[in-house]
This record gives structure tokens, sequence and C-alpha cells, in this order.
């Protein structure tokens, strides 16, 4: 990805996206791509009432700029641990895209900190951020943060948005 201009990502001998590197990484076509070019954080659901039903305490919008999907449909999100943005569960501006979750262990590696998250619903997250950032949020192991999920790219069966 470093090295190349153009890159065509091949499943099952079909091409599932080609592209700049950066377009790939942070456009992904299918839930393929968007697995195979980066970790991800993956959340499965469902189409409720409008919204993209990730798990009982996680519900997201579906975006505007696409007719929502039929309820019922499969949906995936992905969100690389980067992506994420995190808060201190004190914090009161939780909206959309945003769900609570325990810090289980901070795992610092040279200027990253990989963060490891309990959910809500018992479901495990990692996220990385930058060890000045994890330093002026002020939360240590056992703490409870808000995760923020609005970098995440959503799948409804087999069209993304």
């Amino acid at each position: 990805m470093e090295l190349s201009e153009h890159v065509v990502v091949m499943h099952e001998g079909k091409i599932e996206q080609a592209g700049r590197p950066d377009e790939i990484y942070d456009h992904p076509a299918t839930p393929f791509v968007a697995e195979f070019v980066g970790g991800a954080n993956v959340f499965s659901g469902k189409v409720e009432n409008g919204r993209a039903a990730l798990s009982p305490s996680l519900s997201m919008p579906l975006p505007a700029h696409r007719a929502p999907g039929r309820e019922g449909a499969v949906v995936q999100a992905f969100v690389r641990p980067q992506e994420v943005k995190l808060t201190r569960a004190d914090d009161t501006s939780a909206a959309d895209r945003v769900t609570i979750a325990q810090v289980q262990r901070l795992a610092r590696i040279g200027p990253i900190v990989k963060v490891s998250l309990r959910l809500a619903d018992g479901g495990a997250m990692t996220v990385e951020i930058p060890v000045r950032e994890l330093d002026s949020l002020g939360v240590t192991e056992g703490d409870r943060v808000l995760v923020d999920l609005n970098a995440a790219k959503i799948f409804v069966e087999d069209y993304s948005i």
C-alpha cells in the first residue's frame, strides 16, 4: 500500500475493488475489502427502525445519502482501532454512534496505546490512541469511557453506505 499508485484487491478470482491505496483504505467498497486492507473492529446487526442496530447498546443512523435499508436487512460496521474517539463517560455530549465501554487493559507501544474495551453488551473492542491523548483523558484500567464510532464504514447486505 505504501509503494503502490494503484491497488487491485481480489477475492476468489474476482476484483472486489481497484483504486489508489488511500481510496481503498478510506472507502472500502465491500466488507471483504474493509477487513482485508487493515485490522478493524467488526460489528454485526440488522436494520431496525431505519437504523443499524449493532447490539442492544449500539444503534447507528444510516447515512442520509442512501435510502434506508429494509427492516431486518443484515448490517456490518467496520471501524479501525485508530478511527475510534474516546471520551470520559462523564462527558455529557453523547450522541448517535456512541456507546459506553469499560477499559479492560492499556498497553503502551511506543507513542501509541492499545486500549482493550468491554462494551456494555459484553463485546470486546480494540482502540489505538496516542499516549498524549490517553494522558489528557486521564483514564485508567477499570474506568468507563464513551466510544464514538463516527468513522465506521457501514455495509447493508451487499451495498456500502
